[in-house]
């Protein structure tokens, strides 16, 4: 049984054309981590308290209270799993989404609905400023000084709106010198009418918001501060506007050579992926390569904006701004495994703001 493990867990690197590489591929380990345990669970019982107290977790009942010790106990289980696994290019670890499971989490805070405008600009590789392949070999627009703190949409399925505007942030930084947060609140609340409609904490897509901000404008997160649900009408004030766009372009789906050119010399982009995986719940820092995430714009369900892009020990990744919080991730942001094959759909649905 050991000796089979080992072989389980041997990971291996195949070069590819063009002197990219695979990243370590250990499916067994991975999906068998994933599934769910069947016998009887220890119960994590002093763990889940210091949970609790870490993430100020409260329920409703004494019976709500012990169906989140389980579901806890479970993932807490997996997670161990992993780390005794180890060979994966990533780590997971406990956040304050432990007390939920897969299909929760993914309602709750994964709400990217695409809805494609026939009519939006598009661009191909070469098309941008600079010529075919003008890109920097890597770059963090944090180290800039041009993206704002990461913030928690909490459990509102609001990621459209947070990846929508932190892209207007940027990229007025980069225009006008000043960063300042502008409100998602706005978004959620105000591009759920016609002709927008996105479906506030239930939901929504980019361009939809990228429509509302354009028409509109969008007003400070001060002016407009963040609830974690839909607002029973729009509140915005128009005299009070700190950002606008005049228009927006959808790269070509599926190019990571474009949208490297586009994140190089435009700015950071949103995007959409396939954050359905409960290695992706669970993500704790390295570069996530998950072999079950799928590319394909109809399972994108989770919006996220790109600030960067590099490389480690021969690995290409994507430096991924979220909306999960902090205890999320590497303080809130991701490395995605770049340049093999639009891994979980990274680029099927970019779209970046123009001014």
């Amino acid at each position: 049984m050991k000796l089979v493990l080992v072989l389980l867990l041997g990971a291996v690197y195949v070069q590819h054309t063009e002197s990219q590489f695979r990243l370590p591929k250990p499916i067994d380990v991975v999906k068998n981590a994933a599934k769910p345990i069947q016998s009887t669970i220890k119960l994590f019982t002093e763990q889940f308290r210091s949970f609790k107290t870490q993430f100020r977790k409260s329920y409703a009942s004494p019976e709500e209270e012990e169906r989140k010790l389980n579901v806890f106990s479970r993932n807490f289980e997996k997670i161990t799993q992993l780390t005794k696994a180890g060979a994966l290019p990533f780590v997971t670890k406990v956040n304050e989404y432990c007390d939920l499971i897969s299909s929760e989490f993914n309602k709750l805070l994964n709400g990217l609905k695409v809805k494609r405008k026939s009519g939006s600009r598009r661009v191909r590789r070469g098309s941008l400023q600079g010529g075919p392949g003008h890109a920097a070999d890597s770059i963090d627009w944090r180290d800039k000084g041009v993206v704002t703190e990461i913030k928690n949409q909490g459990e509102c399925a609001s990621c459209y709106a947070f990846a929508s505007t932190a892209a207007v942030e940027s990229q007025t930084a980069i225009k006008t010198g000043k960063l300042q947060d502008i409100s998602p609140q706005e978004v959620l609340d105000c591009s759920q009418v016609e002709p927008y409609e996105n479906y506030g904490c239930d939901g929504g897509s980019l361009e939809p918001a990228y429509d509302y901000i354009k028409s509109k404008g969008v007003v400070s997160d001060q002016s407009y501060p963040y609830t974690a649900t839909t607002g029973e009408k729009c509140n915005a004030s128009p005299d009070q506007v700190s950002a606008n766009i005049k228009s927006y372009v959808t790269i070509q789906e599926g190019d990571e050579e474009a949208l490297k050119e586009a994140l190089s010399n435009i700015g950071p982009i949103a995007v959409g992926m396939d954050a359905s995986s409960e290695n992706w719940q669970f993500y704790g820092g390295g570069i996530y390569y998950e072999p079950d995430c799928k590319s394909a714009i109809e399972n994108l369900n989770h919006a996220v904006t790109l600030v960067g892009y590099g490389e480690e020990n021969g690995m290409k990744y994507w430096i991924v701004k979220n909306s999960y919080g902090t205890s999320w991730g590497e303080n809130g942001y991701a490395k995605i495994a770049r340049n093999e094959t639009n891994h979980c759909g990274i680029a099927s649905y970019a779209v970046y703001p123009l001014f």
